[in-house]
Formats: C-alpha cells, sequence, structure tokens
C-alpha cells in the first residue's frame, strides 16, 4: 500500500508525495493507516490533514486508542487537535 499526502512546495503550490511514514513499527496487529485516517481495532478514530499537519481525534477514547493517536501524530511530526 502506498499513502500519498498533499503537501505546499516553497512557492505556494501544492503537489503529491509520497508518505514515508505509512509503516508504522508499533502497534502493528491493531493500528492502520491510510491518507485520511487513523484506525484502532478497525474503528475510524482520528482525521489526518495533510496541508495543516494535524491529526483530529473524532471523539473520546479509551488509553489505548489514545496512545494509537499520539503515536502517529508523534511518528508523522504532526500536532494533535485536541477535541
Amino acid at each position: 500500500m502506498r499513502v500519498y499526502s498533499i503537501v505546499k512546495t516553497d512557492k505556494g503550490r501544492t503537489k503529491m508525495k509520497q508518505h514515508s511514514k505509512w509503516n508504522l513499527d508499533k502497534y502493528k496487529q491493531n493500528l492502520r493507516v491510510d491518507n485520511e485516517s487513523v484506525y484502532s481495532y478497525d474503528t475510524r478514530v482520528a482525521h489526518i490533514n495533510h496541508l495543516d499537519k494535524t491529526i483530529t481525534p473524532l471523539g473520546w477514547w479509551s488509553v489505548t486508542t489514545s496512545k494509537h493517536i499520539n503515536y502517529v501524530a508523534g511518528e508523522y511530526g504532526y500536532t494533535l487537535n485536541k477535541t
């Protein structure tokens, strides 16, 4: 699976870029990420915005699911929007 994101260039244009962080080392069994979302135990739990470099949880989650979301935000170097 290849994951692409939309990024802004120095000149303010946007382009597609293959994302280098799609293969996560931890939580392989219960954590999945596609180009727009974070999934924990097959449930969509957060939205990824590559333009703003943010991850927004889609509600309140258990400690384990929160760890999954925080882990993805850390690996991507994105800001986590608290809801």
